[in-house]
């Protein structure tokens, strides 16, 4: 080969017809510097592993098939490095045949797995790996040697000194959870699959790189210390906020234990979310951990988590806070989506279970990217009771290996803790059980009969009876309609509704309920408007549901506490409760509550709650994830690619993501998006406009001819006579 041998190409800004080179050698050595750094987070045995994975990931690129793709006639192409479309060449095969060569039949599954994943993702063993793998395959042969066979420098061929450094850590090991292995694999993945995308984006967007310049955890701690200060001095003296003190210094003398998993339970309105991240801070500075990952159940709440910490960290850093849900994550494969894929190099991220715990088993590499940041961290798993039951043992086990090896400090945080199999070190919370007695400031009262419903109608005029009142019911389509029977200065939410429009809503709720008491401020929501939700109403009604979304709800009823008591109502919806984990936590509700007339909430009834409504699921890991991810007669085979598939949070997998052209600011994101193709901060930015609907509900839209696709894959509401400015999208034609 007379001219050095291509990785990546671009265009010249301004020359279209010229173009600059990204050569081979300098991209694969520039890779394994970088994998072997980032795999730093998993102790010096892996760094061997993630430097020479980072060699020989794109040792096909040396083949002439890929040289010749990328020179083609009509001039350089930019796409040729991307694998699994039509026309392009399969170049990540030659480097884990390369390894299992090299290296044998064990350490070379393990390269094998990286190598050949690290565009498509990690692959199942069974009928795939084990497939691209054989070495007596004459394609395989023929891909093998035709990158082989080229002049490749002795030091990415043959790094003998690496060699010599290859052992499996004792993180890897069975001995400590059946996971081990795999989990350890895929920690070695995100380490090359982020070094590649970060060298990569180097190379084709040199810009960007600039915006990826993050303040340290130290500087943010200074905002928040002043932040705490302040509202200390603003905050008038009353019991709950001097209860709010006491667990803030609690937690903040705690932050110096040994890193690990810890408990905070306390009741709603005891400022947990401050409470946890003064916890947070004070941990990861003594204990050397680089971020603090914020995770909660629902985006609704973490709109307002990353709203109060954006507030508080503006002043030191515009990107010092990720926002990241799964509905920013594309499913198709571009250069630019490449390039946009989040990876978590921020010292605060904020995001959901689903973005946090499906990650933590996903095999693309963009989900998988962030992974190898989670290591020496601090975790904080708000509204813990969230997690679902038929993933507990997968959930548990994943956590556990987090906190033992991978240096991941994890606080479980809620007012309704769940019982859980982990290596608990201890509660941050002085005295649960006496907090939660001190803290009573609702009656929960129950209807007659649990099983009987009231109509929409009935309950309409007993709302409107209320001054002020908040109402929960648990679909959005329920909320819809009640809220057409209520006056019309009523409100409403819903995850209907895009962020920005919710929190546009719920900040004019807010203003109302801080004036005089004699307006009336009715709302109509879903329980988007639940757990972490800042909001304080004399009266809520609450649908049946599981008791741990009726204390969420109470949270939301004489929160600062300035009645004696506030008052709430558990009615029974006309409609059906949708199947599943809330279909089952209502049985289980109805159970425990039957023959009372008022509920007396202590950490022992809750505690009985969750051991019922486990024993409700047959079995904690019903789609056998853990068989799929345990080596297989001694020997690293895995399933990957089919556990990923099994482990979704969602009960709906099927949702996907439109966006609405709220206001200005979206209107011109998303023309922006049209014409330059999605980017990571873009994409950031337009989360304040999407909401997510199945499939189907998209396919009616789309034959309505409501929808506009700006980019492949990536739709926007065109026809915003089907958006309310009360209830967000109209579902019905």
């Amino acid at each position: 080969m007379t001219s050095p041998a291509i990785a990546h190409v671009r265009a010249l800004i301004g020359s279209p017809q010229r173009y600059e080179i990204h050569e081979l050698e300098d991209h694969l050595l520039s890779v394994a510097k970088l994998a072997q750094r980032f795999a730093t987070r998993l102790g010096q045995e892996s760094m061997a592993w993630a430097g020479l994975a980072g060699l020989w990931h794109d040792l096909g690129k040396y083949s002439l098939a890929f040289q010749t793709r990328i020179q083609r006639v009509s001039g350089y192409d930019e796409t040729a490095h991307l694998e699994g479309l039509a026309g392009r060449v399969n170049h990540s095969s030659a480097g884990a045949l390369h390894a299992r060569m090299l290296l044998g039949d064990t350490l070379g599954k393990v390269l094998g797995y990286l190598i050949a994943g690290h565009h498509s993702g990690l692959p199942d063993w069974d009928q795939e790996l084990d497939r691209r793998l054989h070495l007596a395959d004459p394609h395989n042969q023929t891909l093998y040697l035709g990158a082989i066979q080229m002049e490749i420098p002795e030091a990415i061929r043959n790094p003998q000194e690496i060699f010599t450094q290859l052992s499996f850590p004792r993180m890897a090991s069975l001995q400590h959870h059946s996971l081990a292995p795999s989990f350890w694999i895929r920690m070695l993945f995100s380490c090359l699959v982020d070094a590649d995308f970060l060298d990569t984006e180097q190379f084709m967007n040199p810009e960007r790189l600039k915006l990826r310049k993050q303040p340290q955890l130290s500087d943010l701690f200074s905002a928040f210390k002043r932040h705490i200060a302040s509202l200390q001095q603003t905050c008038p003296a009353t019991p709950i906020n001097r209860i709010r003190q006491t667990l803030l210094s609690a937690c903040i003398q705690q932050g110096e234990q040994s890193p690990g998993i810890y408990t905070l339970t306390t009741p709603t309105g005891t400022g947990k979310t401050l409470a946890s991240m003064a916890w947070a801070f004070t941990h990861a500075l003594k204990h050397q951990q680089e971020r603090i990952i914020y995770v909660l159940p629902y985006t609704s709440i973490l709109e307002q988590t990353a709203d109060l910490f954006r507030t508080i960290f503006s002043a030191i850093s515009k990107h010092g806070v990720i926002e990241h849900h799964s509905a920013s994550d594309p499913e198709w494969e571009t250069v630019e989506t490449r390039l946009a894929a989040e990876n978590w190099d921020a010292p605060i991220i904020v995001t959901t279970n689903v973005q946090f715990l499906e990650s933590l088993f996903a095999n693309k590499p963009s989900r998988c990217r962030k992974l190898h940041r989670i290591a020496n961290s601090v975790v904080i798993l708000d509204e813990t009771q969230q997690i679902q039951p038929d993933f507990k043992a997968v959930i548990e086990g994943a956590l556990t290996l987090l906190a033992e090896h991978y240096q991941t400090s994890i606080l479980l945080s809620t007012a309704t803790q769940p019982t859980l199999n982990l290596p608990i070190k201890g509660e941050l919370a002085p005295n649960p059980e006496a907090l939660q007695a001190q803290l009573k400031r609702v009656n929960i009262q129950l209807p007659a009969s649990l099983t009987r419903p009231i109509t929409w109608e009935t309950l309409a005029r007993e709302l409107t009876q209320v001054n002020r009142v908040l109402c929960i019911v648990n679909r959005r389509d329920d909320a819809q309609h009640l809220f057409s029977l209520m006056p019309e200065d009523s409100y409403h939410l819903s995850a209907l509704m895009c962020p920005a429009h919710r929190t546009q809503v719920l900040q004019e709720i807010k203003n109302q309920l801080s004036r005089s008491n004699t307006g009336p401020v009715r709302v109509i929501c879903t329980p988007v408007i639940e757990a972490g939700v800042d909001i304080d109403f004399p009266v809520v009604y609450r649908a049946l549901s599981g008791l741990d979304a009726i204390v969420q709800a109470a949270g939301r009823c004489n929160r600062e506490g300035k009645l004696p008591l506030g008052h709430m109502r558990i009615f029974v919806p006309p409609s059906s409760i949708p199947i599943g984990y809330l279909r089952k936590a209502t049985q289980v509700t109805r159970l425990l509550l039957h023959g009372q007339s008022q509920i007396t909430l202590t950490p022992e009834f809750l505690r009985q709650y969750f051991q019922q409504l486990y024993g409700t699921f047959n079995h904690e890991d019903p789609q056998g994830i853990l068989d799929l991810l345990k080596p297989q007669d001694g020997k690293p085979h895995f399933a990957f690619r089919t556990a990923a598939r099994a482990f979704k949070l969602l009960e709906k997998p099927d949702e996907k993501t439109l966006y609405i052209p709220w206001d200005k600011h979206a209107q011109q994101l998303l023309k922006q998006l049209a014409q330059t193709g999605p980017h990571q901060f873009l994409l950031r930015q337009l989360q304040r406009y999407a909401i997510t609907l199945p499939q189907s509900k998209l396919d009616r839209l789309n034959t309505q001819n409501a929808l506009l696709e700006i980019h492949p894959g990536i739709l926007q509401l065109k026809d915003l006579t089907r958006y309310s400015s009360q209830t967000g999208l109209i579902q019905s034609a």
